[in-house]
């Protein structure tokens, strides 16, 4: 028994490190602090998300529902998603 869990622990390990999937870019705009001039800090918010297929219009629909989307739009004037690179380039 505590070999078999050995062999299932050290199996999904693997499975958990694997570099497939794709990483996005999500963008939070907020224009009145980006037009008023100077200091850009706080104009821009970024946040990156993993897919396993690479879908835009998934992964938008996806990042709707999450709260981190929630939290910003709220706070912003634009939003937008964008392709950022693979798993295996992120470094996952």
């Amino acid at each position: 028994m505590k070999k078999l869990f050995v062999v299932t622990a050290i199996f999904m390990s693997m499975i958990a490190c694997k570099k497939s999937g794709h990483v996005y870019k999500a963008s939070f705009i907020d224009k009145d602090k980006l037009y008023s001039g100077g200091d850009l800090s706080g104009s821009i918010t970024t946040n990156f998300f993993f897919r396993d297929e690479k879908d835009s219009v998934a992964a938008l629909e996806f990042y709707k529902q999450t709260d981190a989307y929630k939290d910003n739009i709220a706070k912003c004037d634009s939003f937008c998603i964008e392709y950022f690179c693979t798993s295996a380039e992120w470094g996952r």
